[in-house]
């Protein structure tokens, strides 16, 4: 499936993205780092038009710079993602559904979506939001609970 698909289904439809749990672990981890780079084109525009500044890594050129923060950027998503994972495990058993960690960490990369482009509007348009963080955290972890919902409950076997 291409990443644009699996943009799209992220946005609207949480039945399909509860189908993402199948896929091998290369497609959500590609999945962030293309979400990365979609959130960092308002500031890569505004670096280039000049009406917005990096934080200047000493004498580094401006594209190593951009990598840099890239690279962090990344590394932070991967961060939140295995931190929402570890909380839609606790979601799982509330909801009885039989799925691991991989399972949880793979809808948790498309769970994320939403609240990482809201938090990049808000960001780039210029406001200030006390407790971001939290508030993206929160909204995440609805999604995350949204999406296991649609997870069928496993059938008991009669003996």
């Amino acid at each position: 499936m291409k990443l644009s698909k699996q943009f799209l289904y992220s946005l609207y439809s949480f039945k399909r993205v509860s189908a993402f749990r199948m896929l091998k672990v290369g497609k959500p981890i590609g999945y962030l780092f293309f979400l990365t780079l979609l959130t960092m084109i308002p500031v890569l525009l505004g670096v280039l038009l000049g009406t917005r500044s990096t934080a200047s890594i000493g004498a580094l050129p401006l594209p190593v710079e951009l990598i840099i923060l890239y690279v962090i950027s990344t590394s932070i998503k991967f961060i939140d993602v295995s931190i929402l994972a570890f909380i839609g495990l606790g979601i799982n058993a509330y909801l009885k559904r039989n799925i691991q960690y991989r399972h949880t960490w793979a809808l948790s990369a498309y769970a994320i979506t939403i609240p990482t482009l809201l938090l990049a509007i808000v960001e780039n348009v210029g406001f200030i939001i006390t407790g971001d963080y939290v508030t993206y955290m929160a909204l995440s972890t609805i999604i995350l609970y949204a999406i296991l919902r649609y997870i069928p409950k496993p059938k008991h076997r009669s003996t």
